[in-house]
């Protein structure tokens, strides 16, 4: 489940965007085999936008519980080892 809050106009005018992801958003499964990982629980991105559009920053802003695909450099470091 996503959820969004309305866009925040910062005074350095920036403005900001926080997306929140709950429950179980991403897993990665071998096809017949294990579950490799999961990112469960929580998780909020912040993204910030200069006055002309171009991106400031894309942070994590808020987080509970693991999140192994997002946290640990994404899919191939817990893919690549798996498939070798």
């Amino acid at each position: 489940m996503t959820t969004n809050i309305d866009p925040i106009e910062n005074a350095d005018g920036t403005v900001s965007f926080f997306f929140t992801f709950k429950g179980l958003e991403q897993q990665l499964k071998l096809p017949n085999g294990p579950v490799l990982a999961r990112d469960v629980g929580p998780i909020t991105f912040t993204l910030t936008f200069d006055a002309s559009g171009d991106v400031v920053s894309f942070t994590i802003s808020g987080e509970k519980g693991p999140h192994p695909l997002t946290d640990g450099g994404g899919y191939c470091n817990i893919l690549v080892p798996a498939l070798s």
